[in-house]
Formats: structure tokens, C-alpha cells, sequence
């Protein structure tokens, strides 16, 4: 009887060694918020913002109701050429200043209108005495004011303050109503000084008390 011989079995494949895991590179140290590191996306190949554009000249438009003389359109313009603004950022500086400035001029305007309201409400020198008040303290203030003051006056409004309206009532009434009616209001100015006036006054009050 013949020896049986078994098969030979084909031998398994080797399977590859799957290949050993990529070690992950350590966190970089910093967080968004903290990083030094820039990791904007590089300027490389992107368009760069074009300059802006300064004008030779700038051209100002004023709001309604307002007017810009040749003095301040020079000056806005020196200050925006300066700056290197362009057209659009000089006109939203001139427009700023305007509103500062209207703002400004409105506060005063209102402030004016107190004074005026608390010298026709004050029990001594308002109400049924307003208008007499107003006629001395003008005689008053007319007797020793000279161009420049009024001038002042005039343009800082101060010429309404109670106070000084009080003072000059007082001026025209120290040296009487029928001398200050006389002044010259154009001239602003009586014959003879402060002085001279004031010392004569005394002088003759002191007669008075000394004769008695």
C-alpha cells in the first residue's frame, strides 16, 4: 500500500506593516489672542489698496444757511493739504467744524437770552423799572466807553450781563440822569474825565456835609 502524500498548502501572503502614525507637531505656543505670531494670510500675490488721492485743489461745500468766506476755505485747505486728506476725508473735517462751531454760537445766543430774561425778571432792575433800567445803564455805559468797547461788547454779547447792567445803572445815576442824558452817543464819550467828574462830585458833597 502506497504512502499517502498531503497537499502542500499555499502559503499566506505576507500583509504589510501598516506604517507607524505621523507624530503630530507640538501646539505652537500662544493662542489667537496672545500669539506673536501673524498668521494673516501673506501680502504675497495680493492686490495692494491703492493710495488715496489728494487733490491739488479741495473743494468745501457749507451746509445750508452758511457761508464760507475765502479766509476759512485757506485755511481748511492748508490744514487738510498738511494731513495728506483726501476730498471726501477734508470735507467730513470741514463739516465737523462747522457743527462744533454752529453749536458753539448757539450756546452763546442762548446764554445771551438768560441774561436778558434775569435783568427783565429782577425785582429792582426789571419788571415795571425795565425800560428805565435799560435807558441808564445805556447813559451809563455811553458816558466813558470808547469805540473799541462797544465793539467788544457787541460782539461778545457781555453788554447784556445783569451785572454790568447794573453797574451802568448805577454810573448814569451816580452822576445824574439829567448829565447823562446830555452825552454824545455817537462819540461814546462826555466832556471831561472820570476823574474831574468824580472828585467834583465828592468835593461838593463834602461841603454839603461839613457846612451843616
Amino acid at each position: 500500500m502506497s504512502e499517502v502524500v498531503p497537499e502542500a498548502v499555499p502559503a499566506t501572503p505576507a500583509v504589510p506593516a501598516a506604517p507607524a502614525a505621523a507624530t503630530p507637531e507640538p501646539a505652537k505656543a500662544g493662542t489667537f489672542l496672545t500669539s506673536a505670531e501673524d498668521d494673516a494670510t501673506p501680502a504675497e500675490g495680493k492686490p495692494k489698496d491703492a493710495a488715496p488721492v489728494v487733490p491739488e485743489k479741495y473743494e468745501f461745500k457749507a451746509p445750508s444757511g452758511v457761508a464760507l468766506d475765502q479766509e476759512q476755505t485757506a485755511q481748511y485747505a492748508e490744514v487738510a493739504k498738511a494731513a495728506k486728506l483726501t476730498q471726501d476725508q477734508a470735507q467730513s473735517l470741514v463739516d465737523f467744524d462747522l457743527k462744533r462751531s454752529a453749536a458753539m454760537s448757539e450756546s452763546l445766543a442762548a446764554e445771551r437770552r438768560g441774561w436778558i430774561d434775569a435783568v427783565k425778571n429782577d425785582k429792582e432792575i426789571g419788571g415795571a423799572n425795565y425800560e428805565q433800567t435799560r435807558r441808564l445803564a445805556r447813559a451809563g455805559f455811553q458816558k466813558f466807553a470808547d469805540a473799541e468797547l462797544t465793539d467788544f461788547m457787541n460782539v461778545t454779547g457781555f453788554g447784556e450781563h445783569p451785572a454790568l447792567v447794573r453797574y451802568c445803572r448805577l454810573v448814569a445815576l451816580g452822576f445824574g440822569e439829567d448829565k447823562t442824558q446830555g452825552l454824545n452817543s455817537s462819540a461814546g464819550q462826555a466832556t471831561g474825565s472820570f476823574a474831574d467828574e468824580f472828585y467834583a462830585k465828592a468835593n461838593k458833597a463834602y461841603s454839603a456835609n461839613n457846612s451843616q
